[in-house]
């Protein structure tokens, strides 16, 4: 292939790339903000609910934060000419593993 093929193909993966990370990204920004939106509002409405409740608002936001990182990261790495890399994705799996943590540890310690 010639370096012309290399770059217009490359150019192709890395805008189908951007999709894809956008379709993975946004909605786990949302669901971590959702979380902690959500768990914020039921522990302001008791005393017992504080006690259970709170952990699920950092995870939530640090979740989301995480996912912030590891998305401009990877934008910034397709933007980039030459070869992609996979550098950025370890945070957005993180950043999943924050946020489902916080939607799940809050039920789980309440019953």
């Amino acid at each position: 292939m010639t370096p012309e093929q290399d770059e217009a193909i490359n150019r192709t993966i890395k805008r189908l790339e951007r999709v894809a990370l956008l379709r993975g990204a946004l909605p786990l920004c949302f669901v971590g903000f959702g979380v902690a939106g959500l768990y914020a509002w039921v522990a302001s409405t008791g005393d017992d609910a504080v006690q259970t409740f709170w952990i699920g608002v950092p995870l939530g936001v640090i979740g989301s934060v995480l996912a912030i990182v590891g998305y401009r990261g990877r934008l910034r790495e397709i933007r980039k000419p030459g070869d992609p890399t996979t550098r950025h994705y370890p945070w957005l799996f993180i950043g999943w593993v924050v946020v489902v943590a916080g939607l799940l540890i809050p039920p789980y310690t309440a019953g």
